[in-house]
């Protein structure tokens, strides 16, 4: 069983939440018609049996731009994605989910990167979710396909 999958059934068993209620996905993927961030997540969860799980989709920039609201009350369990970008998190993504109140909720975070390492993100997005009311429950890192892979000049590609 996967790792962190493992560690998000025990919070669900440990709390005594109910796996058939509500998960939200708040990610960014950096590469628009791969989503390798999506992929990881649902792959993440696929352990976890809820009755409902919503996604945001915040790489098309539009969403940022728009700074639509999210309503976190219903969800018991959030998960961010995000690539990472030389050790930091995106920009326009850390400023967005600045403005989130989790609402004391469980959030579990997953990030990407390519070769390089997650530096300062980890403890960044940390910080953010604990500043505005969320309980990290589980971290995960892994390694995504780079974002000026191509079909002409494929970097890492698949992964």
């Amino acid at each position: 069983m996967n790792v962190s999958i493992l560690f998000f059934y025990l919070y669900w068993t440990l709390t005594g939440c109910n796996p058939n209620n509500v998960m939200y996905i708040i990610y960014k993927s950096c590469i628009y018609n791969q989503q390798p961030t999506k992929k990881i997540i649902k792959n993440v969860i696929k352990g976890i049996e809820s009755k409902q799980v919503e996604y945001f989709d915040l790489t098309k920039d539009n969403r940022i731009s728009k700074k639509e609201k999210i309503d976190t009350t219903k969800d018991d369990l959030i998960i961010l994605g995000a690539p990472v970008y030389g050790g930091f998190l995106y920009k326009e993504y850390r400023n967005y989910i600045k403005n989130i109140d989790f609402n004391n909720k469980a959030v579990a975070i997953v990030l990407l990167y390519g070769n390089a390492a997650i530096m300062f993100s980890k403890r960044e997005i940390v910080s953010i979710v604990k500043k505005n009311n969320g309980n990290v429950v589980g971290y995960g890192e892994f390694i995504g396909e780079h974002s000026f892979s191509t079909k002409e000049l494929p970097v890492a590609i698949n992964r």
